[in-house]
């Protein structure tokens, strides 16, 4: 994965857990489901190999998890410990990825 998308990409999910509480969960939901479709995008590039696609499809994936989890969560504490599980995954393809190049 190129080390400058998934760069942006985690902050982006930053920028989610930094959203005042009251609005919190709302916010969260929907700039997750933008992030949800710009992840998908990547997987469905077919300009990018199957590996860098493969990875995106994870994180999509887990983006998906992480939107019920916190659709069903009312506890500001655990959405934002799950946005922090997020970020920790989305970085950790990010190095997966770096260290097969």
């Amino acid at each position: 994965m190129k080390k400058t998308s998934i760069i942006f990409f985690t902050q982006k999910i930053r920028r989610i857990v930094k959203i005042d509480v009251g609005e919190m969960r709302e916010k969260a939901l929907q700039n997750l489901e933008k992030l949800a479709q710009e992840a998908h995008i990547h997987a469905m590039d077919q300009a990018k190999d199957e590996k860098e696609r493969r990875d995106w499809a994870r994180i999509a994936g887990y983006i998906y998890q992480t939107l019920n989890s916190i659709a069903s969560e009312y506890d500001v504490e655990k959405i934002k410990q799950r946005l922090e599980e997020l970020r920790r995954f989305v970085e950790s393809r990010a190095g997966e990825r770096a260290k097969q190049t």
